[in-house]
Parts: structure tokens; sequence; C-alpha cells
């Protein structure tokens, strides 16, 4: 799996953690069957993965309830890719697989992974079926694929501001700077990076070619590396000679919504909520891309801020680069 599928990752432990807040299945109950996808694809990735779990909803109150996972022989799963609506290449039956779960994460012992090894085609239209042998019944979704490749923004001079058009079917640009140090102790040393939010720009008729711009403006840049690196006393760190990495990440709605759910803005809503994008089931089955805009020294004081600013002195930073 490639670096980036890491994000993929930590959504879904995202997912894992709502299905971990329903209540326990009661067989007195009158319940409907219904699965719970989840997908975030990326066109570089050469593999693919979609969990599909289950849930029985209370069919008065409309309550979600976990509950085992489907036997991996009921399911048939498959992806199609589409362009310019032709069809590229053929239909792909995803091969399932059982994985032990992490601890306390689920009600069942395991958990049904479905995957593919697939070249994808980035701006195209990638589409799921998933078949239930035992009911008959089916569940589809659709996302867009998108693809960052060749897409060129404009810095500004003054490096406050990144500057752009608007690709097509884009719902949400998001602008991310990683910092970037090293940790040495009498035993170790650990590279090290935490990722500081610069800004999110939404294009509502996610239309091409609309001028957009994001600030790379960052006021709480202090306070936010006090917060973000814990205190070690028997460690000594220095920041790269180029340690700011300002990498960008582009998804549709649901992706937005879906995350924007985890995030403060609003309470954690399980998958049948606003962020639902599957027709016949619960989740969520979406896209994503990102890159590299550019690296960044630190100014050269900055190496002396690290050492000595009140808000980072305790945290052991040299004030000069990593040789």
């Amino acid at each position: 799996m490639k670096a980036h599928q890491t994000y993929n990752v930590l959504l879904i432990t995202l997912l894992i953690v709502i299905n971990s807040c329903t209540k326990e299945f009661s067989p007195e109950m009158d319940l409907v069957d219904k699965p719970v996808v989840y997908a975030i694809l990326n066109h570089r990735d050469s593999k693919h993965y979609i969990r599909v779990s289950r849930s029985f909803v209370q069919a008065i109150t409309g309550e979600t309830i976990t509950a085992p996972v489907y036997d991996p022989d009921s399911l048939e799963v498959f992806l199609e890719v589409y362009r310019f609506n032709q069809r590229v290449g053929h239909t792909v039956a995803m091969t399932p697989e059982l994985l032990d779960k992490d601890t306390g994460l689920f009600d069942d012992k395991s958990q049904l992974i479905y995957w593919t090894e697939l070249d994808l085609v980035g701006d195209s239209e990638c589409r799921l079926t998933i078949l239930n042998r035992q009911t008959g019944e089916s569940l589809s979704s659709y996302c867009n694929l998108f693809s960052l490749q060749g897409f060129r923004p404009m810095l500004m001079s003054n490096l406050t501001r990144l500057v752009f058009n608007s690709l097509p079917n884009v719902f949400f640009y998001e602008v991310n700077c990683l910092f970037h140090y090293v940790e040495v102790s009498d035993t170790d040393t650990v590279f090290q990076s935490v990722s500081y939010p610069i800004g999110t720009v939404i294009n509502g008729t996610k239309e091409e070619d609309q001028e957009m711009s994001i600030s790379l403006e960052r006021p709480d840049w202090w306070d936010f590396i006090e917060r973000h690196i814990p205190v070690k006393a028997n460690v000594s760190r220095y920041a790269l000679e180029r340690p700011l990495e300002f990498k960008l990440l582009v998804g549709d709605q649901y992706l937005f919504d879906y995350r924007r759910s985890f995030s403060g803005y609003e309470t954690v809503i399980h998958t049948g909520q606003s962020f639902c994008n599957i027709q016949g089931g619960f989740g969520i089955f979406s896209a994503y891309d990102e890159t590299t805009l550019f690296h960044q020294a630190m100014l050269p004081d900055w190496y002396d801020k690290l050492a000595v600013h009140p808000q980072t002195q305790a945290l052991n930073f040299a004030n000069y680069p990593w040789q």
C-alpha cells in the first residue's frame, strides 16, 4: 500500500468509532437488515479497499444497531470505471477477506474487507454495486475520481496566498502545512511530522475554471506547535532545513460532510445521516486526491524562536536545522 493510503486508514478508524457507539443487537425488535459501506478511493493507489459491515435498522425508531459481519460468500462486490459515459475496461469483482479487528472497536470479532488491484483512471467516475445473494437485494453508489495531475496553482510572491482555477466536480480544496522535525535520544533517531490546517475553500457549484484562493498565513503557529508536540525531557529536537511541506487535498461534498462531522462543527452522527451516499444501505463511497505544493525553509531566526519561544522552549529544539 502506498504512503498516501494512510489517509484511508485514518478515515476507516473514524467509521469504526461510529459503529462502536451503536446499541447491541436484540432479536426481539422489528429490524431491517442494512449493509454499511465504507470506501475512500484514490486513483494513484494500486490496491483498493471497501469495508462492508452490517447493521439492523429498528423499523419504528430508525435506530441503527450493529450486528455480526456478513458471511463473505453471501455478498458480491463489483467496481466499474466510466470515462465520458463509456466504461473503461471490464467489470471488476472484488475479493472478500475477513480481518481480525482491533480490540474494542467492533461488536463482532472480525471485519469484512473487499479488495482489488486495479489501475484507476483519474478524472473519471467509479461505480459500486453490491449484491446480496441471500436476500436478492442490491445497493449501489458512484463517485468521481479526482486527479491533481497537471494542477498548477500560483503562489503569491510574499507566500501569503495560493491562487488557482477550480477543477471539475471538486467540492473542497484543503491546504495543510506539515512541520517535519527529528527527535534524537540516547538510543534512537526518529523523524516526526505534525500537520497544521491552513485553510479550506469550497466550490459549491463544482464547476471548473472558477478563480479561487486560500490564505497561507499561520497566526497561531506557536500555539499549535506547543499543543501538538509533547514535552520529552530526554529528547533533543531539530527542525529540518526545509521543514515546511504544504499539501493540497481535494474531494467531493460527501467526503467533506463526513470529515466535518468529526471536527467539532457538528455532533457526531452515524452512517445513516447526511453524508450517506449509498443507495439501499448506509455509509460513504467517495474519492480524494492530494499533492505536495511546495517545501519551504523557515526564516533563519525561526530556529532561534523554536529554541527560546515561551511556548516551545520546553520542547528542546536546537537553534539550527538538522544536519
